[in-house]
């Protein structure tokens, strides 16, 4: 059985991202959520994020934010709370998910698509159980889903890159059609992006 710390997690991260959540549900989901809501308006109001005027409450997050970028936020913060996971696993998850994000990016797709499956494609280490058994639990948009499921598609393309540079693969880092050492100092731009948004143990 997963502790029920991790069924409450999954069953956020499942609010989150359902297909058609409304700005008005995210920011019920998040209030509702006390730890959630503290969190997010500390790291937002922290040097980390640098922004020009305090956020006070999760609607203003929103406004300023957007409801993709707080939808990632909060995910990666819920997933930060897990029992027993080091700080390291959920670093991995974003600095995946900020080169699959770039690397999408510089092929004209799409970045939230590509920010997503490179979050997610820890998420068997998170729960304990195969990746396939927890996407089935998560309403995902289909093209996320193909892509962690067996890599196909633009995204699943994107991750497989993302996990080369991962263990220095140069021959599929190669088929990209971007110079490696591009592809290698996007890899390391993620990283030290992924040390930043880490959020502040307590």
């Amino acid at each position: 059985r997963i502790p029920k710390s991790r069924v409450q997690v999954l069953r956020l991260l499942t609010a989150l991202h359902e297909p058609d959540v409304q700005i008005k549900q995210i920011e019920e989901i998040v209030i509702s959520n006390v730890d959630l809501s503290y969190k997010i308006l500390r790291l937002l109001n922290s040097a980390k994020y640098g922004l020009s005027r305090e956020i006070s409450s999760i609607h203003q997050a929103i406004m300023m934010l957007g409801i993709q970028q707080l939808r990632s936020l909060a995910t990666v913060i819920s997933l930060s709370s897990v029992d027993d996971k080091p700080n390291a696993l959920l670093a991995l998850s974003l600095t995946r998910a900020r080169t699959c994000e770039v690397l999408s990016k510089s092929r004209g797709l799409s970045t939230q698509s590509g920010f997503a499956t490179g979050l997610f494609s820890t998420l068997d280490a998170f729960f304990d159980r195969p990746l396939t058994e927890v996407i089935e639990e998560l309403p995902l948009a289909e093209e996320i889903r193909l892509a962690l499921g067996d890599g196909s598609g633009e995204a699943g393309q994107c991750l497989r890159w993302a996990i080369a540079c991962e263990q220095g693969d140069e021959v599929t880092l190669d088929s990209i059609g971007l110079p490696v050492s591009e592809v290698s100092r996007t890899y390391v731009d993620a990283i030290n992006w992924a040390r930043r948004m880490l959020p502040e143990e307590d």
